[in-house]
C-alpha cells in the first residue's frame, strides 16, 4: 500500500504511519504525509530566486512538447511521470547511505503534487510544472489539458484484474469552518475522483484523524492501521489530502520454495560477504539484456502481465554505483527496448524486506521545488479563499515484502514448465550483489514503486 497525506495547517507537524499485520507476500506500503501551513509570521526567504533561475533550465530539456491537439492527445502521464521518478529516486540514492536498502513510490508523490498544482499560481505553479516534467509549449491550457487529462486516464486503467490487486485512491479532507475553491473542488473531483469531506479539525481533531485512518485502512485491505498517530492531527489542521495505492501481485513464474536455500552469499560493494542469505531459485522462459557494458536489466513479470518487475544489477567487475550512473540510459523507465529475446533462464535472488521512510521536503527543494515551502513566497491561493498557505514537510514511508511466490494466497500455487525448456540455451542469473527494482504498470507505462537492494539480511 502506498499513502500520500497533505496537511494543511499551523506550524511544523510530522505525520508517522505505522504497518501492521503484514503477511508474507509481495506487498507494496506506502506512506506520504505534505504538511501546508497558514502563513503565522513574515520569514524572509533568500534562496528563492537561485532555485527558480536553476530549476527551468535543469528540467527543461526533459519537456515533452504539446503543439497540437493530435499532441495532447497522444501524450500520456508516463512520459512526465516516468522523469520524475528517475529523477527523485536519483536524488534520493545520492543523499541515503549507500549501504541502506530502500523503496519509494514516485507515482504517490506525483500524485499529490499534482493535486497541489491546482491550486498552485505565480512562481510555484511554474516550479510544479517544471519538476513534475510537466509537457511544454506555448498553450498553457492545452498543456493542463494533456496532464491533467492523462493523470484521470491513468487512474482509471491502474486497476486491479483477475492476477493483481492494483489499486489507486486520493481524498481530500477540509475542516468544516473553511471552504475549498470551486476551481479546486471541480478538478480534484474530475481528474482525481476525489470528492471533499468536511471534518471536524477544529474541534474534534482526533474524530477526524480516526475518521482519515478508517478511509485509509478500508483502501489498503486493512494492512494499514493507524496511519495517523494520536496527536498527528491537531485544531491547527485545516486540509489533508491522501493518495493510497496498494499492489499484491502473484509472479508469474513461482520461485518454488523446495528451491530456496538459506546459506546464499550476497557480495555489498564494500568488500563484505554477507553469509546465511536467503536465496530462491527459478528455472523459466525470461526476458533480460544489457543497458550497458556494467548493467544487466531482467524482467520479472506477474500473473496476467499487466505489472512487471525490472531488476538492474551490476555485471561482473562493476558495483552498484555504475549502474546507478546508467539511469539516464533508462529514457522514460523504457526498460523494455534493452530487452533480448526469451530464453530459458536459471535465477537465483534474494528473498527481501525493506521499510524506509524520507524527507521528502529535503530532496525536493535541491530539485527546483522550492517557494511552496516559504510561507512568505508559496502562491497556494487556489486551495482555499480562507488562507495563504504553504507547505510544511514532505513524508514518505515505505514498505515492501519480496518472497517465493508473489502472495500468501497464492502459497499452494507453482507454475513450472522445466518439461518445454530442456532443448533450449539456458542463462544464468545469480543476483548475488546489490541491485535496482522498479515495479512498472505495463497497461499506463507507470512506474509505480523503485527501490535498491544494498543488504538483504538488514
Amino acid at each position: 500500500s502506498m499513502l500520500f497525506h497533505i496537511f494543511i495547517q499551523f506550524g511544523f507537524e510530522r505525520i508517522c504511519s505505522r504497518i501492521e499485520n503484514m503477511n508474507r507476500s509481495w506487498i507494496l506500503s506506502w506512506g506520504i504525509g505534505v504538511l501546508i501551513g497558514t502563513i503565522v509570521a513574515l520569514v524572509i526567504g533568500a534562496v528563492v530566486i537561485n532555485v527558480t533561475s536553476g530549476s527551468s533550465s535543469k528540467f527543461s530539456a526533459n519537456c515533452v512538447p504539446i503543439e497540437s491537439q493530435e499532441d495532447l492527445l497522444d501524450y500520456e502521464l508516463a512520459e512526465s511521470a516516468n522523469i520524475f521518478d528517475l529523477k527523485l529516486f536519483t536524488q534520493i540514492l545520492g543523499s541515503v547511505d549507500p549501504y541502506e536498502n530502500m523503496v519509494l513510490s514516485s507515482f504517490s508523490v506525483t500524485s499529490v503534487l499534482s493535486m497541489i498544482y491546482l491550486g498552485a499560481l505565480g512562481a510555484s505553479k511554474e516550479e510544479l510544472m517544471s519538476v513534475l516534467a510537466f509537457p511544454c509549449g506555448q498553450n498553457v491550457s492545452m498543456i493542463e489539458s494533456a496532464y491533467l487529462g492523462s493523470f484521470a486516464k491513468a487512474n482509471k486503467n491502474l486497476k486491479s484484474d483477475a492476477n493483481v490487486i492494483l489499486e489507486s485512491a486520493n481524498k481530500v479532507y477540509i475542516d468544516a469552518n473553511y471552504s475549498l475553491t470551486r476551481a479546486f473542488e471541480f478538478q480534484a473531483s474530475e481528474y482525481f475522483s476525489s470528492l471533499p469531506d468536511k471534518v471536524e479539525f477544529a474541534t474534534s481533531p482526533d474524530s477526524a484523524r480516526v475518521q482519515i485512518n478508517n478511509w485509509v485502512e478500508a483502501r489498503t485491505n486493512s494492512k494499514i492501521k493507524n496511519l495517523l498517530p494520536s496527536g498527528a492531527v491537531s485544531s491547527a489542521t485545516k486540509m489533508v489530502l491522501v493518495n493510497a495505492i496498494y499492489f499484491k501481485g502473484l509472479w508469474k513464474n513461482a520461485f518454488s520454495r523446495r528451491k530456496t536455500f538459506t546459506d546464499g552469499k550476497f557480495y555489498l560493494d564494500s568488500g563484505i560477504i554477507l553469509r546465511n542469505v536467503s536465496m530462491m531459485s527459478v528455472e523459466s522462459s525470461l526476458r533480460s539484456g544489457n543497458l550497458s557494458e556494467s548493467t544487466l536489466v531482467l524482467k520479472l513479470p506477474y500473473q496476467g502481465e499487466k505489472v512487471a518487475m525490472y531488476i538492474l544489477s551490476p555485471h561482473a567487475g562493476f558495483i552498484l554505483d555504475d549502474v546507478i550512473n546508467d539511469l539516464p540510459l533508462v529514457v522514460e523507465a523504457d526498460f523494455e527496448s534493452h530487452l533480448d529475446p526469451r530464453m530459458t533462464t536459471l535465477l537465483t535472488m534474494p528473498k527481501f524486506k525493506i521499510e524506509s521512510e524520507y524527507d521528502l521536503k529535503r530532496e525536493l527543494i535541491p530539485m527546483g521545488l522550492e517557494t511552496v515551502f516559504n510561507p512568505t513566497k508559496a502562491e497556494l491561493q487556489g486551495l482555499s479563499d480562507d488562507d495563504n498557505l504553504y507547505i510544511d514537510e514532505v513524508i514518505q514511508k515505505a514498505f515492501i515484502e519480496v518472497n517465493e511466490d508473489g502472495t500468501e494466497a497464492a502459497a499452494a500455487t507453482g507454475v513450472l514448465a522445466k518439461s518445454a525448456l530442456i532443448n533450449l540455451e539456458q542463462k544464468v542469473i545469480n543476483l548475488n550483489k546489490p541491485f535496482l527494482f522498479f515495479i512498472k504498470d505495463v497497461s499506463t507505462g507507470l512506474v509505480l514503486f523503485s527501490g535498491r537492494v544494498s543488504n538483504p539480511n538488514a
